[in-house]
């Protein structure tokens, strides 16, 4: 809340019916004397699988009305949901009488992203997926251009799939590496409209450099990069070791060093 502090909140919502919940906690955060009450928002959100799973009966346990819906009526359900938080999202979320609002409910400028889900074309439920992103990019412009010139909200689509595909060596089963969440983190934080002002003020393009990626693509496998040197993942090791679940390419990821340069 202070000068150039900066909070991070996480809440995980598996579907769109969770904004709720969502908006109960960001006015947590921004009730009362908080030193957050006044701050600007900025929420990145991504859902989507938890429909394609339920809909395919793999796991479903909390959502027993989306059970083995089929690929069709799925997206159906998927992009009523989406609709429903886009249009409450304003005043849920920045304010305008809703929890998210500080200082009394009043309304405070936020920017929400809608990440499209990671997926690679020959993944198994491609196709799926394909359609959960379509809507994204579909309802979000559609949303943001009924938004009236008084909302405190801006919508954006963050277009992750996009993102994965320029390097599908560092999507791993489904999963970004750290690689490609620093590039994401890096977007987002540019796309808000603070930064892009800052940005048109100096004058200049901003970039950024990684150090080498751990993973490369070798034969359509994706495997360690030739020459890394600290490319292992040794604690992950050492706890699959002694846990009977299957230890994972993915999460091995998480444990390596992305750094800056």
């Amino acid at each position: 809340g202070g000068s150039g502090a900066v909070r991070l909140t996480f809440v995980l919502c598996k579907y769109w019916t969770g904004g709720a919940a969502l908006a109960k906690a960001i006015g947590r955060v921004r009730s009362g004397s908080s030193p957050w009450s006044l701050a600007a928002l900025s929420l990145y959100t991504q859902v989507g699988l938890a429909y394609d799973y339920c809909g395919m009966n793999m796991w479903c346990d909390e959502r027993q009305d989306l059970l083995k819906l089929g690929p069709a009526p799925m997206k159906d359900a998927f992009v009523a949901e989406l609709r429903a938080f886009l249009r409450e999202a304003d005043a849920a979320l920045c304010g305008g009488g809703g929890a998210g609002g500080g200082g009394g409910g009043l309304p405070l400028p936020c920017t929400v992203f809608v990440g499209t889900l990671t997926a690679l074309p020959h993944y198994w439920s491609f196709e799926r997926i394909a359609a959960i992103n379509a809507a994204v990019r579909d309802e979000v412009p559609r949303a943001a251009a009924a938004l009236p010139p008084t909302a405190a909200l801006s919508l954006r689509v963050a277009d992750v799939y996009g993102l994965g595909l320029s390097r599908p060596d560092e999507v791993l089963e489904g999963h970004m590496s750290p690689l490609l969440h620093l590039w994401l983190a890096w977007g987002l934080l540019n796309a808000l409209p603070q930064a892009r002002a800052l940005l048109r003020l100096a004058g200049c393009p901003e970039e950024v450099s990684f150090a080498p990626a751990c993973k490369a693509v070798v034969g359509g496998a994706s495997t360690v990069r030739m020459g890394c040197e600290d490319c292992g993942c040794a604690f992950y090791d050492r706890v699959c070791a002694t846990d009977s679940f299957e230890c994972r390419d993915f999460e091995c990821a998480q444990f390596r060093p992305c750094r800056f340069e």
